[in-house]
């Protein structure tokens, strides 16, 4: 599972986008169940929007492997999803440090990539600071990787990926 991690905005959702369109035999999206509103178009590719219930249900019967209540919405990674995603290759997705170690935690081979902005260039440096406020159980990390909103930065963190995959 390579796990992107990082504070909201900072494009990991952007990134992973790019990494389905240039390696689509090998890097598969791990679905998350949530009951937050669909965002925009790429929402359909990593959520699957259920009421909070059916959540609380998989929960309950032990089928998810990750679990987060965040920003007034919940989320949850079922057994089944990741087993899928993982049959066909790597599995991506953005996780906090906390669903890292759930991962880790049950036998799940992650790899860990902390996902920073170019700050000179990132428009919301409050959210930065708000992420690093809150209590996260520290995960070791493989790999830290800058995605710049500046021209051209979104093509040189893709290729830096990319090549990360390959060494795997």
């Amino acid at each position: 599972i390579l796990a992107f991690v990082g504070a909201s905005g900072v494009g990991k959702t952007t990134l992973m986008c790019e990494l389905l369109k240039r390696m689509p035999e090998r890097v598969f999206p791990i679905v998350i169940l949530t009951n937050r509103t669909r965002r925009g178009p790429e929402d359909d590719i990593f959520c699957r929007f259920v009421d909070a219930e059916i959540i609380q249900q998989e929960k309950d019967f032990g089928n998810l492997v990750h679990y987060l209540e965040y920003g007034g919405n919940i989320y949850g990674c079922t057994k089944a999803d990741v087993a899928r995603a993982l049959e066909r290759g790597v599995g991506v997705q953005a996780y906090t440090e906390s669903g890292v170690q759930l991962l880790l935690a049950q036998g799940y081979n992650v790899v860990a990539v902390k996902v920073i902005a170019d700050v000179e260039v990132y428009r919301d440096a409050k959210r930065i600071e708000e992420d690093k406020k809150r209590a996260e159980t520290p995960v070791e990390y493989q790999m830290v990787l800058e995605n710049s909103f500046a021209p051209g930065g979104l093509e040189k963190a893709a290729q830096k990926l990319m090549a990360f995959i390959e060494t795997r």
